[in-house]
């Protein structure tokens, strides 16, 4: 290194050196000018009052300003709390914003000229208010109140952030078991909710303690009283109301450790006074309740009508529950007389049906029944007093001797006025005392003849005077008869009638205001306008409780004759024309006397002439038939007279006679009329073209002469498409279809036009029909359904079972399994629903209805076959009450009925025998079969008392396992699955005696419940369906098996009980309701088809939906059969109703509607 290099180094060195000494100068300067520190705070916690003291340490020697700020942590808003400048340490009190509780953070800053230091340190303080703020909310604000439940909730304003704590002791137990029932801690807001769990009923001494942050304490009340009252009051007791002739049992049930008390207070709506007081002993005051326990029975005797109370209460721990009341009609006692006639007696009277007392009330009464009875209780009849005049009768057979009897009232739906304020707890019906005793002998039947008929003849009509018995009724029925091909006469329904003839075998009685007058005659009665034919005149005469045997008379009326009339020589008229051989015509002048008469020949003509008066003058001519004898067959010989009646007349023609004879005249031989030609004419709109059934033609014509009738055929069988009449201007004009069923091939066109009074001219032309098209537009060709049919695997679906299955596999499928379709395939295939309609309309045509004309027809036949009837129904009534006594439980009796049914269900399944699939289907068919029997049964009774007080039981029906057997026959015989289970082994059946819309109720609402367990099975089994679809467990198997059957079951017995047959459930409802019936019957069957009968044929597949047809068809072929065999074998010939009560009958009254014969 050089001398040079060393000092330019030294040189740099003292440089530098003087640079940083600079900058050290320049450093100390800087800080000796820089900002305060940072202060440090201190402060307590908490705080009530919104002033807070903060300790603060400040940089000492410095003039500066301290500010404190709070900022509040909730929402992160700063404040400022207090201010001060000092050069040494000191407090501020840092205000916070009023009313804003809650948590602060404390913090505080320093500023003097040189600026502001950092941030203090920061202090929590939680802000609260005092524990005086405390306030109670409603009812806690009370100083006592009433609850009825066993906890309360206390809300309010309390201490914020603090606390509050509930208080309370049973007055009845003592100060010394006050606990802490409720505590809570008070959020920022002030706000709180406590819920106190009272442990038991009683009166309650509550008191509600706030704490503040501070420890401050503040209780409510805070004076007198020193607790709040608090009664929890036990809820109101049970009762229950039996009822008998003139008294009234209550029973009355609280909980377990309370005592009860019932009041009974009659007519409470009117004056009101005590009738007794339940238990015996107790005095009625509330403070000093009895003791008696929880279930006190009050027998109240000798009760009076009108509308009374049972007013009942319970007690626990010297408090008791709000009065429960309970209203009771009782009727007033009915008047009563009793009128003696053959055979039985008319019962009557009025009574009071307390109208004032029901408007008092705001109550409401369906009806008031009366009951006669008998010395032993037996009941006799009864009959609904009317609801404006209170009047009542009823008519009943009784075996002959003397009797006493007596009637009583009992009132059916007492209720509340809903469009008044006010009710109590529940309505109760009542039975009236008992009417005096009244001795009655009744005399034996008396069976009346037949009435004596008269008739009187006129033009196409017959007047009947029917006389009967004084005191008797009497009744006409005509019907239209028809020859049925084999030699005898068939009969439809009634085409009128004319008195008032009974309805069913033996005539049922009549109510009193229904007896004609003495003597019972049948005047006046005219059958006009008959057709030409065979005319039946049906008389019977009913005499009380006995009916006569009918008089089955006939009555011919011919055919109008043809008729022509022209002037003759010397002031002659001559008649003339056809009619059937043998008969008698009868020329008359309009408005005038007989004219002449003749007997028309073996050639079918006849002639005659009279004298006319000089001038224009109208004749007509009847025709009246000769020596009619009447041959409905060999059944009905000799039952009743024949007569010849007489034409209607034929139009009038009016003949000008020249002027008076000079002398008679042999009658001139009838010159025929001369027939017109036929004319010309041409038809429109076919042009000869080949047709397909079911075409349109639209088919005129012009120039016709007005009125010609034009009538329009289809040969080589005659079939006629249409008629029409030419209008004034000669136009003819009609559409006409081609026949849906007509045969392909050659065929004629004949359209013939025949004026007035003129011959008819016939067009011919030939067509050609070719056959149907498909969907596709293509022909038809005929095997192609048949062929398709054989291929298309019916049964596929059912039970999945088809081919080879381990039996002895538990999981295995049964008949049962998959052998209904689910939601998800009904939703996928929609058509099957619109088939299922059509299966419904289709069973309700093809069996309901013939159903219907076969139970009428049985009904008939009651005498012919009552002995067989009785004897099966004895026979049937021995088999259950021997199974009864075997099983000797209800419980194992229905049990043993179930498991036989479900063995014998099982034998729908081809392969049912000892294996472990056919030990599941059995154990499913059970399950199902309880649901839809017991199950549905006890538901349904619980329904039905509920709503309309009808005691029910369940019936034990061993004699349906014969319908069991035969569905599961017919079931095998159409491989049908899962088959026609058919079997209501166990029913409901009603107890006691109700009226008729009482027991429709009840039918309805058994239907009702029977098809809703049926479908909610099947919901059931769809989802389990769906949820299940890779695999299927033993216990997965066995409940979808049962939910199919359940669904199988329950819808087939429903669609067999809706039909109308006598012992079924849907005779009640047919008899009731046609549009009920129907409703409801269209309803079950659309299930059954859509649930039950698409099962065999498989989900998406409709073809086969025309096997079920012709199975109804064949069921409609056997029943009308069936009816046609009693029908004509039947020496009645007259088919009733099977005894029912009709629509519209009053009990024991006539009947109205009449029965096919």
């Amino acid at each position: 290194m050089t001398t040079r290099s060393r000092g330019a180094r030294a040189g740099l060195a003292s440089v530098l050196v003087t640079a940083f000494a600079a900058a050290s100068v320049v450093a100390v300067s800087s800080a000796a000018q820089a900002a305060p520190l940072a202060p440090v705070i201190s402060a307590a916690a908490t705080d009530i009052t919104g002033s807070v003291s903060v300790s603060v340490d400040v940089e000492d020697g410095i003039e500066q300003t301290v500010t404190v700020w709070a900022e509040f942590v909730e929402t992160g808003v700063v404040t400022e709390g207090c201010v001060f400048t000092d050069t040494v340490d000191r407090d501020c009190v840092a205000t916070l914003p009023a009313g804003q509780y809650g948590d602060y953070e404390l913090f505080a800053t320093s500023t003097d000229v040189d600026g502001t230091s950092p941030e203090s340190n920061r202090v929590t303080v939680s802000y609260g208010s005092p524990a005086s703020d405390l306030s109670l909310a409603s009812p806690f604000d009370l100083d006592a109140f009433t609850i009825p439940t066993l906890s309360a909730e206390v809300t309010g304003t309390g201490p914020a952030l603090g606390t509050v704590e509930v208080f309370a002791y049973r007055v009845d137990v003592g100060i010394g078991s006050e606990t802490s029932l409720c505590f809570s801690g008070v959020p920022a807001s002030g706000a709180f909710s406590c819920t106190v769990p009272f442990g038991d009923y009683g009166v309650w001494a509550v008191r509600v303690v706030a704490t503040d942050l501070e420890g401050g304490t503040a209780e409510r009340p805070g004076g007198e009283p020193d607790a709040i009252a608090v009664n929890v009051a036990p809820p109101q007791n049970g009762l229950s109301i039996a009822t008998a002739p003139g008294s009234l049992t209550a029973t009355a049930t609280g909980l377990t450790e309370t005592d009860v008390s019932v009041s009974f207070i009659v007519d409470w709506f009117g004056a009101g006074s005590l009738g007794e007081r339940c238990p015996a002993g107790w005095t009625g005051d509330y403070e000093v309740p009895p003791t008696d326990g929880p279930s006190v029975v009050c027998l109240v005797e000798s009760v009076p009508p009108g509308i009374h109370l049972f007013s009942s209460v319970q007690f626990i721990n010297e408090t008791y529950s709000s009065d429960r009341g309970d209203a009771v009609y009782v009727p007033a006692t009915p008047t009563m007389t009793v009128e003696p006639v053959p055979g039985g007696a008319i019962f009557s009277g009025s009574i009071d049906l307390l109208a004032e007392e029901l408007v008092e009330s705001s109550t409401l009464l369906d009806y008031v029944e009366v009951v006669v009875r008998d010395s032993e209780s037996t009941f006799a009849c009864s009959a609904v007093a009317d609801a404006v005049t209170g009047q009542w009768s009823c008519t009943t057979p009784l075996a002959p001797g003397g009797e006493v009897y007596t009637a009583v009232a009992q009132s059916v739906g007492f209720s509340d006025d809903p469009g008044v304020l006010g009710q109590v707890v529940d309505y109760w019906d009542g039975i009236s005392t008992a009417s005096a005793p009244v001795a009655a002998t009744i005399s034996p039947g008396v069976v009346p003849p037949p009435p004596t008929m008269t008739y009187e003849f006129g033009a196409a009509s017959v007047g009947v005077t029917a006389e009967g018995l004084e005191g008797s009724r009497v009744g006409v029925e005509v019907y239209d008869v028809e020859p049925d091909g084999e030699g005898g006469y068939s009969f439809g329904f009634p085409v009128a009638s004319c008195g008032d003839a009974p309805e069913g075998e033996g005539g049922g009685g009549f109510e009193p205001e229904s007896a004609p007058l003495s003597p019972a005659t049948v005047e006046e009665c005219v059958f006009d306008d008959l057709e030409p034919g065979i005319w039946n005149f049906y008389a019977v005469q009913s005499y009380y409780f006995e009916q006569s045997e009918y008089q089955d008379d006939f009555v011919l009326i011919p055919e109008v004759p043809t008729f022509s009339a022209a002037p003759g020589s010397n002031g002659r008229v001559l008649a003339s024309g056809e009619g059937e051989t043998g008969f008698r015509v009868l020329v008359r002048e309009l408005g005038g006397p007989g004219a002449c008469s003749a007997i028309v020949d073996t050639e079918g003509a006849w002639s005659c002439s009279f004298s006319g008066a000089s001038g224009r003058t109208l004749v007509r001519a009847q025709q009246q038939s000769q020596g009619f004898v009447a041959d409905p067959g060999f059944y009905y010989e000799g039952l009743g007279d024949s007569f010849d009646g007489f034409s209607a007349y034929t139009a009038p023609v009016e003949v000008v006679v020249a002027g008076p004879a000079a002398s008679p005249a042999p009658i001139p031989t009838p010159t025929p009329a001369v027939t017109p030609a036929p004319f010309s004419w041409t038809l429109e709109g076919f042009d000869g073209q080949n047709l397909r059934p079911g075409q349109q033609l639209s088919l005129s014509a012009r120039g016709l002469p007005p009125g010609t009738s034009v009538t329009i055929q289809i040969f080589s069988t005659p079939r006629t498409l249409g008629t029409s009449v030419a209008d004034a201007s000669g136009l003819f004009a009609l559409d006409v279809v081609v026949p849906e069923d007509l045969e392909p091939g050659e065929h004629t066109l004949v359209a013939t036009a025949t004026p007035p009074g003129g011959s008819p001219s016939e067009i011919s032309t030939p067509v050609m029909v070719e056959p149907p098209l498909d969907p596709a537009g293509q022909p038809l060709e005929e095997g192609v359904d048949e062929e398709v049919e054989e291929n298309s695997g019916v049964g596929e679906r059912a039970g999945g079972a088809s081919g080879s299955i381990a039996r002895d596999d538990p999981a295995a499928p049964s008949e049962l399994t998959n052998a209904i379709p689910t939601a998800a395939e009904i939703f996928r295939s929609p058509i099957i629903t619109v088939t299922a309609g059509g299966l419904a309309l289709a069973i309700l045509l093809l069996v309901a209805f013939p159903t219907e004309l076969l139970n009428s027809t049985l009904s008939a036949n009651t005498r012919r076959f009552g002995r067989g009837f009785a004897a099966f129904e004895r026979g049937v009534d021995r088999v259950t009450d021997w199974f009864a006594a075997v099983t000797r439980t209800r419980a194992a009796a229905a049990a043993v009925l179930i498991v036989l049914t479900s063995v014998i269900f099982g034998f729908m399944d081809p392969s049912f025998g000892f294996d472990a699939v056919s030990l599941r289907l059995t154990l499913a068919l059970a399950i199902g079969l309880f649901l839809v029997t017991y199950v549905s049964s006890w538901i349904s009774g619980a329904i039905i008392w509920r709503a309309w007080r009808i005691e029910t039981s369940i019936g034990l029906q061993p004699a349906a396992l014969v319908f069991a057997l035969i569905g599961v026959v017919i079931a095998r015989l159409l491989e049908f699955s899962p088959g026609f289970l058919i079997g209501l082994v166990i029913g409901l059946e009603i107890v006691t005696r109700v009226g008729a819309p009482h027991r429709l109720r009840a039918v309805l609402t058994q239907l009702g419940v029977m098809v809703g367990i049926s479908v909610l099975a099947w919901v059931g089994y769809s989802i389990l369906t769906e949820a299940t679809a890779g695999g299927l467990d033993w216990v997965t198997a066995l409940v979808l098996d049962s939910l199919a059957a359940a669904t199988a079951e329950g819808l087939t017995a429903a669609a067999v009980a809706i039909l109308p047959l006598g012992f079924l459930e849907g005779r009640e409802i047919f008899q009731r309701s046609k549009a009920l019936w129907v409703g409801a019957f269209l309803v079950t069957a659309t299930l059954f088809a859509l649930l039950v009968l698409p099962t065999e044929d498989g989900i998406d597949e409709i073809s086969n939906v025309g096997t079920w047809f012709v199975v109804l068809v064949a069921f409609a072929v056997v029943t009308l059969a069936l009816w046609a065999v009693l029908h004509y074998t039947n020496p009645d010939r007259h088919a009733d109703d099977d005894g029912a009560e009709p629509e519209g009958a009053e009990p024991g009254g006539a009947q109205k509607e009449s029965a096919p014969r």
